[in-house]
């Protein structure tokens, strides 16, 4: 089991490295220009979550029902359920492609632990990790979609610094709702001609699991405090399972041609 987890690391290393290379492939991409945004996303995220207070819900014990308690781990079924994201995209990203499908699994991944430290601790910080990750994989995505306008990774530095803002400001949701409509947006430019089974099952997934979140909050019909079965948790799940459907949808549009249709696939070597 060691020996499988340490090829996967060397394999998610060597797809990192590659996308590297193919940043610095293309001409009107530079380097200085992404880390310097990079940099200063981390500070500027590091500096709102230096001076984040704990979530009211935590104060009240009502964060996603589950019961809260001095435990190490708060909520032990949300904390743990969470890794199911980090799985699915470790999964993805070792089995990508490309260098932004890699970068796109690496953001679901990292979705996954930022929502464990949420659960873990139910720290204020904890909370702005958590929604600064969502508005990443949003604008992650609405970078791999577009890619062929905006060079990825100047569209993934922009995420990370629209992600900052946006925790910063208190406008998380608002953000990543926005760069969840460019992504679709620029999904459908592309015209798909893949297999929609995968996408299907992902809206169905996502919108079983969006409704176990909704029915389970707090003073909800579905909410029981004390037990492991709790509705939050099963989001997490849920949205495991949706984010690899999705994923797989996209590597069937490239499969048949339509990942790149509406533009140019010369800049990273095509598909």
């Amino acid at each position: 089991m060691e020996a499988g987890f340490a090829r996967g690391l060397r394999l998610l290393r060597s797809r990192i490295c590659a996308f590297g290379r193919e940043s610095g492939e293309h001409g009107s991409v530079r380097r200085s220009w992404v880390v310097l945004v990079l940099v200063a996303s981390a500070a500027l995220l590091a500096v709102a979550c230096a001076s984040a207070a704990a979530p009211a819900c935590a104060v009240r014990g009502t964060c996603d029902c589950e019961a809260t308690d001095a435990r190490p781990i708060r909520q032990p079924a949300n904390a743990w359920s969470s890794l199911a994201l980090a799985g699915a995209g470790a999964w993805a990203a070792t089995r990508a492609r490309r260098g932004p499908d890699t970068m796109l699994g690496v953001a679901l991944a990292a979705t996954g632990f930022a929502a464990f430290s949420y659960h873990a601790t139910l720290s204020g910080w904890g909370a702005r990790i958590d929604a600064a990750a969502i508005v990443v994989l949003a604008g992650v995505a609405a970078a791999h979609r577009w890619d062929d306008v905006v060079p990825f990774p100047y569209g993934a530095a922009g995420a990370s610094l629209t992600a900052a803002g946006a925790v910063a400001i208190g406008a998380a949701d608002l953000a990543a709702i926005a760069l969840a409509v460019v992504a679709v947006a620029g999904h459908v430019r592309r015209r798909c001609s893949g297999d929609l089974r995968p996408a299907l099952g992902a809206a169905a997934a996502l919108a079983v699991g969006a409704l176990l979140w909704w029915m389970g909050e707090r003073g909800g019909p579905w909410c029981e405090s004390g037990t492991w079965a709790q509705p939050h948790a099963a989001w997490h799940l849920a949205a495991a399972v949706g984010g690899l459907l999705a994923i797989a949808y996209v590597r069937s549009c490239e499969a048949a041609g339509g990942l790149y249709s509406a533009g140019r696939d010369a800049h990273d070597g095509g598909p």
